[in-house]
C-alpha cells in the first residue's frame, strides 16, 4: 500500500495516538507529516496557516511534555508497585493527574487537526495526497 513505506521516518509523529479521534486521511502518518512540512504548499488561506502553526506548536509541546512525563511515570509506577510504600495512594493520584494532562494535550492536537481538516478544500486534499505519494 502506498504511503506507508515512502516516508523517511514513519514514526515522526508517533506521539499521536492514531485513533478514531483523527479524521482520515491524517491517520496515515505520511499524510500528517506532509501536511506539517513547512515546505508543503497547498495555497493555504490565512486561517489554515494559523491552524497549521498552532498544530505544529502543539505537537512540539506535546512531544516534549510526553518525554518529560514518561520519566515521572516510571518513578511513580515503581512507587506504586513497592510493597509497604506509605505513599502509594499519592503516587496513584499523581499518576492519574499525568494521564489526564496527556489526554488533554492529545485532545488539543486532535481538535486542531479536525479544525484544519474542515478547512481544507477538495483540491487541497487531492494535492496533499499526491505530495504524500498516495494515489486516489
Amino acid at each position: 500500500m502506498q504511503g506507508f513505506s515512502n516516508s523517511p521516518n514513519l514514526h515522526a509523529y508517533s506521539e499521536l495516538s492514531f485513533d478514531s479521534a483523527m479524521p482520515m486521511p491524517f491517520k496515515i502518518p505520511i499524510v500528517l507529516q506532509t501536511l506539517l512540512n513547512e515546505e508543503t504548499d497547498l495555497d493555504f488561506t490565512a486561517k489554515q496557516n494559523d491552524l497549521l502553526e498552532a498544530l505544529r506548536f502543539s505537537l512540539k509541546a506535546k512531544k516534549t511534555m510526553f518525554e518529560e512525563v514518561s520519566v515521572k511515570e516510571n518513578v511513580l509506577l515503581q512507587e506504586m508497585t513497592q510493597e509497604g510504600n506509605a505513599h502509594t495512594q499519592s503516587a496513584k493520584d499523581e499518576y492519574n493527574v499525568l494521564q489526564t494532562q496527556k489526554m488533554e494535550a492529545s485532545e488539543i492536537c486532535f481538535d486542531l487537526i479536525n479544525a484544519l481538516s474542515e478547512e481544507l478544500s477538495a483540491s487541497q486534499y487531492q494535492k496533499l495526497m499526491e505530495l504524500s505519494g498516495i494515489s486516489t
